[in-house]
């Protein structure tokens, strides 16, 4: 293993023949703390989760420092290759030690440092304070005649607070909505939704986990008279398909 880090469709060991120094790791995220000082009381007032009831972090930044393995071709050459793949660019770079994570950010060419053995080069990054998975994480839930809790634990989800798509099932004619409840954040929610809902802002998966139900109700005539008015069966109810529907989430596991 040469720990190497695939940055877009290029990796470090087998495209260009570089080593890091270390074993590569992308540094944690700092937080956006937010405090207040009031005068003449004790302490200090900790605002940091006040806006959005978990915390924020600022982007991951730091750098990668590579030996340079390759002698088949001028150092300017290789240089050059990687400068105008890499300087400048924003892409998803995973690395050899977490295969199944990515990381998406900006990332630069900091310096060349050439010695009398080998040369080195210094690659910075700023990247989102959280690291993705890139299998997108899917669970259906079907609608009931009332809503049925369903617990989401973060194992489905992840730490990273995310607001599923939504990709909604439903008999024409039939209304759907959901109910969403999040304890740690407080959020409470009954929301009507069709088969063009794709997002609900306020639903946020975060914490241990969460609470969702699926409520379906009412029915769609498939049987008419020349008039329009539905046909009955023999016991005089309307022939009626029946009600279903379910709703389909996905969401991106993140984590630090």
């Amino acid at each position: 293993m040469y720990h190497s880090i695939t940055f877009g469709n290029k990796n470090t060991w087998n495209d260009w023949h570089l080593i890091p120094t270390s074993r590569p790791v992308f540094g944690l995220p700092s937080l956006k703390k937010k405090t207040l000082d009031i005068q003449g009381g004790d302490g200090i007032l900790d605002l940091t989760e006040a806006l959005t009831g978990y915390p924020l972090f600022n982007n991951r930044e730091g750098s990668f420092e590579f030996i340079v393995m390759d002698d088949r071709r001028p150092w300017h050459e290789t240089y050059s290759m990687i400068s105008n793949y890499i300087h400048g660019q924003r892409m998803k770079a995973v690395l050899e030690d977490e295969p199944e994570y990515y990381y998406e950010g900006r990332f630069t060419v900091n310096s060349w440092k050439s010695e009398k053995s080998f040369s080195k080069i210094t690659i910075d990054y700023s990247v989102a304070p959280y690291k993705k998975k890139f299998e997108l994480t899917e669970f259906e839930l079907n609608g009931r005649p009332d809503f049925v809790m369903t617990t989401i634990s973060r194992s489905v989800y992840g730490y990273a607070p995310v607001s599923p798509k939504l990709h909604v099932s439903v008999t024409n004619g039939c209304a759907m909505q959901i109910k969403f409840i999040n304890d740690r954040l407080g959020i409470d929610i009954v929301a009507d939704v069709n088969e063009n809902t794709l997002f609900i802002p306020e639903m946020i998966m975060y914490g241990e986990s969460v609470k969702i139900g699926v409520k379906i109700s009412g029915s769609d005539p498939v049987s008419e008279d020349s008039n329009g008015e539905p046909i009955n069966d023999n016991l005089n109810e309307s022939i009626t398909s029946a009600v279903s529907g379910s709703i389909r989430f996905s969401c991106s596991y993140g984590g630090i």
